[in-house]
This record gives C-alpha cells, sequence and structure tokens, in this order.
C-alpha cells in the first residue's frame, strides 16, 4: 500500500493526475472517473501477490546487500541491514553463492525510475547462482537443497534472493559456481537469438564483440550448434576469442578491418555491441550478409526507436521491427536455462573469468567501474559466499 501511494503522490508531482483531473471536471459524468479510477486501483492492490517473510527460512531479518545508491560515486553501495526479501507460492528462496554483472545494471537504473521505484528491488545484480533453501507451496519442479542458476527478481548481489522458478535452471556439472553465475544473462541471450533465428550447422556467422561476456558465450555456443565463426575484437583479445573456438578473428583497430570478410558472404550476424552508448555496428557489417541470408542481423542492444518497436510489437503481438532486423531483449525462462545447461555439458562450454570481487563498498565499485569500462575480458564475478562447497 505505501509504494502504490508513493507513486500516487509521485503522479501528483509530475502533473499526471492534474492533467487528469482537468479533464475529469469538463465531464458532468465525474464520479463515473473517480469510480474507475479507485476500482482500478483496488484491483491492483488486490491482484498483487502475497508474500510471505523469508525469514524463517534464512534465520535472520536483514543481510549484507549491494545496492544502487544515488549518492555514491559508482552508483552503487553494501549494505549489511537490507531487509531480507519476501517471496511467493511461485518463488524459491536462494542462499546466494555468486553473482555476475552485466551493463544492464548500470544502464537501468531502478532508484531514477518514476513510479517503478516504488514497486522494484533497490538490490543491483540479475545473474544468481545459489542453493535452494525454501520454496512456495505452488513450486513443483524444484526441491529445497538443489544447486540453480538463472535470474534473480529481488537483485542477484545479496546473501539471499527470490526468484520465479520459471526463470531458474539446473546448474551445469562441468562449471565452477564463479562459471555459472557468468551464463543467466549473456549465455541464455545468445542461445536464443541463435535458436530463434534458426542458426544452422555450417552458417558462416560473424559475432561482432566477441571478447565481452555475451560475445564469448555466443562465440562457443555459435560453435556447439556447428557454425564456423568469425570473432571481431581488438588485438589484446585475439587469442582470447581463439582460445573459446573462434575459426578467425579480425582487429578492429586495423583500417578497414571489415574488409578482410568478403561482402555478402555471412549467414548471420550477432551484433553484441551496437547500443545509445556505443556505436552502431551495422553500417559496414549488414552488407556482410548475403542477399539470400535466411536469418537476420541479429542484436542484443539499439536505438531507442528499435525498442520502442520491440514493445509495441511484443505486447501486440506483431513484429513491428525493421526490416531483416532482431533487436532481442532475453526472456528468461526454465526450458531455455535447462537446454542451454546440457549444451554447456555437451559441448564442454566454459565462462572466462575477468576478475572476481568480494561483495563489499570496495569490490562494488571496482567491479561496477571494471564493467563500464567496456575492457572486462570475461565476466565479473562476486563471491558473494566464500568457501561454499564446490560445484565439482
Amino acid at each position: 500500500m505505501g509504494a502504490i501511494a508513493a507513486t500516487i503522490v509521485e503522479l501528483i508531482v509530475l502533473g499526471g493526475l492534474g492533467g487528469l483531473g482537468y479533464l475529469i471536471s469538463l465531464s458532468p459524468y465525474w464520479y463515473y472517473f473517480v469510480g474507475a479510477i479507485a476500482l482500478l486501483l483496488i484491483i491492483v492492490i488486490v491482484t498483487r501477490p502475497c508474500k510471505s517473510s523469508s525469514e524463517k527460512a534464512i534465520g535472520k531479518k536483514t543481510m549484507r546487500a549491494g545496492i544502487y545508491d544515488l549518492s555514491a560515486p559508482s552508483g552503487f553501495s553494501v549494505r549489511e541491514d537490507h531487509p531480507v526479501p519476501k517471496y511467493g507460492p511461485k518463488d524459491v528462496v536462494l542462499k546466494v553463492i555468486t553473482a555476475a554483472i552485466n551493463p544492464i545494471d548500470y544502464k537501468v537504473v531502478v532508484p531514477a525510475i518514476p513510479f517503478l521505484r516504488h514497486f522494484k528491488s533497490h538490490v543491483a545484480g540479475r545473474a544468481v547462482a545459489g542453493v535452494v533453501i525454501a520454496v512456495g507451496n505452488k513450486v513443483k519442479d524444484i526441491q529445497v537443497g538443489e544447486n540453480v542458476y538463472g535470474n534473480s527478481d529481488s537483485g542477484s548481489l545479496a546473501e539471499y534472493s527470490v526468484s520465479s522458478a520459471g526463470i531458474l535452471g539446473r546448474c551445469p556439472t562441468n562449471m565452477t559456481w564463479q562459471q555459472v553465475a557468468g551464463v543467466p544473462v549473456s549465455g541464455l541471450t545468445g542461445y536464443q537469438v541463435f535458436k530463434k533465428n534458426g542458426l544452422k550447422f555450417g552458417d558462416r556467422t560473424l559475432v561482432i564483440g566477441a571478447s565481452g561476456g555475451s560475445g564469448l558465450s555466443g562465440v562457443q555456443i555459435a560453435k556447439a550448434m556447428g557454425a564456423y565463426v568469425i570473432g571481431i575484437c581488438s588485438a589484446r583479445n585475439i587469442e582470447l576469442v581463439k582460445s573459446v573456438g573462434a575459426d578467425e578473428v579480425v582487429d578492429y583497430t586495423e583500417p578497414e578491418f571489415y574488409k578482410r570478410i568478403e561482402p555478402e558472404s555471412l549467414d548471420f550476424i550477432y551484433d553484441t555491441v551496437s547500443s545509445p552508448q556505443d556505436p552502431n555496428q551495422e553500417p559496414w557489417a549488414r552488407p556482410l550478409l548475403k542477399l539470400n541470408a535466411t536469418s537476420p542481423y541479429s542484436k542484443i542492444n539499439s536505438s531507442p526507436g528499435d525498442w520502442a518497436k520491440v514493445m509495441l510489437g511484443r505486447a501486440l503481438h506483431v513484429n513491428l521491427q525493421r526490416k531483416g532486423i532482431d533487436v532481442h531483449p532475453v526472456e528468461a525462462n526454465s526450458k531455455d536455462f535447462n537446454e542451454l545447461t546440457q549444451l554447456i555439458e555437451k559441448a564442454d562450454i566454459t565462462v572466462p573469468i575477468d576478475c572476481e570481487k568480494s561483495l563489499d563498498n570496495e569490490g562494488i565499485r571496482e567491479g561496477y567501474d571494471r564493467q563500464r569500462s567496456r575492457r572486462a575480458q570475461g565476466k565479473i564475478i562476486f563471491n558473494v559466499t566464500p568457501d561454499y562447497t564446490p560445484l565439482n
């Protein structure tokens, strides 16, 4: 109720309800409008899932957590007394062993988003790996004591995390806890892009940004699916990209580097670089696709205009994206996580680690500074529960 009240106050401050009130005042049936708004608020309040405290399962009321902090130079800080998360009938409570950070963590700053900030957890991080310590009464496929990984609903940079059971998967048995934490966002994104757009055995595939977290996962997943992979990265990362299986690697710092790839010779392009904050790779890369290529130019980020088309298209269940373009927002789900686990185990896919950090103020500052630098060679991992029993 407090979050809803705060949202209403914010609407008034921003003039939203002021404008609505003006429109209502013009109607002789203003009481219908007021009644409809009141009914809508009641529905929102009543239908919000009832969540239970996880204090009993955890054994304490507060925990150490890395949170968004607009007053901190890095935008993040660590609190020792953050309330433990609540969980619902379809949720799973995890003791977090490791967590990974991703660019989306600092690009989407929850406390700075009007309205949403009153409902969304302020704990940072999405990618999580841990041990199940409690499950809701409607969870059937996950048991207490299982090792799982996936996306966190309450924030992964914390001693304890809550996730919907539908966005978790079984941990691969051939990885360490640190490597597993690096899979959920970057690994799942690449798997879904290749699966959705029909990557085939023998397809000549270009991975742009091949030395980043998403790129390194993309190279390995494409190879595991039988593709011929060409990676794009800087000279200092060439050996790293080759080490995970790339057939060719091109140094983007060389003049007209793209001319090393024959025009109209590619079946698939996976662009992990283009974004509103980074250079658009389409102008030089898209002409490298074959004219009869059946797969679109696939991107994990793009312009605000492209994102608006993606979101509206999803809401209307139609494809509004530009012809030949697929901007893919990752959709966490257990089915894809478990399929990816099988592929990781079968192809012995790994997750290169750039660095490991502790969950303290120094660690969270250094970790996100490293992530923002775009110089990380692999994933940045937080050891939330050090010295826990190894996975293998």
